[in-house]
Formats: C-alpha cells, structure tokens, sequence
C-alpha cells in the first residue's frame, strides 16, 4: 500500500490487491495459475488501515518514503493511469510477477529508471528493506529501528473506530507526521 498525503489533511492509499468472488479466498497457489484478477483500490487511510490491522489481523507498518514532490507527483498519477488500465484491459495477479510490491517497483521505476531487480521484489512484505536499501526510507536509522517504529498495529487497535487515525500515528517517522 501507497498512501498519499493531501495539504487538506486528508490521506488517499493506493493497494493492488486480487478480485476475489464471493466463492473465492486467497491462495498463494492460485496466485500462481491466473485465478484472481487484480484491482486497484483507492481508499481512506483509516479505512484501509484499520481493515488490515483491525479486522484481518494483518502486521501493518508505516513508512516514509523519500520523495520529492514531483516524484510523488510521478508515482500518484502512475497509480491512477495503472487504476484506469486495469479498469479498460483486465490482468491476472500473480504471486511473484504481478502482485503488491511489483507494482511499487514498476511505479518507481518511471521515477529512477535504473533501480536494479532484486529478489526481495518477488515476495510481498520485502519491499520495504529493499527501499531502505536504496535509500527511499527515513533516513538516520537502521532498517530494524525503522521496522519497530512503524509497527502501528496496537496504536490503530487503541484508536475508536469514530476516531481519526492519523493524530495517534504522528509519532512514526522523524518528524511531526506520519511516515508514508
């Protein structure tokens, strides 16, 4: 997930996600032999957030991307395009070259075109080392400091579901506002 952050304070996620039908679960397996289609959804953080940290019990970690603003520019209107080419021509998610991270790197890659492959791109939940590594992170900590302060499951788990999340959240990150 890709959240982006408005000056009217409002914050918009970006998630590559499988189509599932309503006989459907995700399979890692199925991942593989073309049985979900992908789709991208665009939603509110909070939403987004408390419904893989809350509902799914899913690890969700916040991190702040280095990014000029042209480059978020770049990345947000490369969400939308993909968003709208997946609307038109339907695809297939595969688990290893057409999934979550993938297309993070795809979108970066109109950014820094020379950013190298890595293994790390081919499973979900790597891609934020692989930044790190890159220096796209939050810099001045190591990646394990990084991993332990963006961990906001029992902050969101805390928060009232009435209740905004990006003030709890505003301790992520080296400054005053959350880490994307």
């Amino acid at each position: 997930m890709v959240s982006f952050g408005f000056t009217d304070g409002q914050q918009l996620v970006f998630s590559l996600e499988i189509r599932k039908e309503q006989h459907e679960s995700f399979s890692a397996i199925g991942g593989f032999f073309r049985q979900f289609e992908q789709v991208i959804i665009a939603a509110d953080e909070q939403d987004i957030i408390r419904t893989r940290s809350n509902a799914r019990q899913e690890d969700v970690y916040l991190y702040r991307l280095v990014m000029t603003q042209p480059q978020l520019r770049t990345l947000f209107l490369g969400y939308l395009e993909t968003a709208e080419s997946l609307r038109k021509t339907p695809q297939f998610y595969n688990t290893l070259s057409s999934n979550c991270t993938t297309i993070v790197f795809d979108l970066a890659r109109q950014i820094a075109p020379n950013i190298p492959l890595d293994h790390r791109l081919l499973l979900s939940g790597h891609f934020a080392e692989y930044a790190y590594d890159f220096g796209a992170l939050t810099p001045g900590y190591s990646y394990t400091e990084l991993k332990a302060r963006g961990y906001i499951n029992p902050r969101t788990q805390q928060i009232p579901l009435e209740s905004k999340l990006a003030p709890a959240l505003q301790c992520i990150g080296t400054n005053s506002s959350p880490g994307r």
